[in-house]
């Protein structure tokens, strides 16, 4: 997947893709938290956005 933000390919949105520095930044927004809340939760949880956003929302508890 490319970084640059003209040559995008189609984002997976059931996965987020932490190797392409656009995608964390659109997640970031997305999720509304930030590259190491987005970094945590993947260590914690895998990469599926619906267990990602599962596991920010229980921290914000």
């Amino acid at each position: 997947m490319s970084d640059n933000p003209e040559t995008k390919e189609t984002l997976d949105k059931s996965r987020i893709n932490i190797e392409a520095p656009w995608e964390t930044n659109l997640w970031c927004k997305l999720l509304q938290c930030t590259e190491d809340e987005l970094f945590t939760a993947i260590k914690s949880v895998g990469n599926s956005e619906k267990d990602i956003r599962n596991y920010l929302k229980k921290k914000n508890e």
